[in-house]
């Protein structure tokens, strides 16, 4: 455990997108199916920014994949 790696992917609610979606549906409102309560809550703290460089990440989860692939096999 301790140093063992994790990579997750996710969708993206699209209430977090609301001038694509706005602009995708050509109106001024979301609908209520694009919107979410812990979102519009999150919206009204604090944001920060995190930079990071993925320039290796392709290499990386390639190199993850194909050493742990033992341990995957048959899942």
């Amino acid at each position: 455990m301790g140093n063992e790696k994790l990579i997750c992917f996710a969708t993206a609610h699209p209430s977090k997108f609301p001038d694509v979606i706005n602009k995708a549906l050509d109106t001024n409102y979301l609908p209520i199916a694009a919107t979410h309560r812990s979102i519009e809550k999150a919206r009204r703290l604090c944001e920060k920014v995190y930079l990071c460089d993925h320039s290796h990440l392709e290499e990386a989860l390639k190199h993850a994949m194909e050493t742990n692939w033992d341990l995957t096999k048959g899942i």
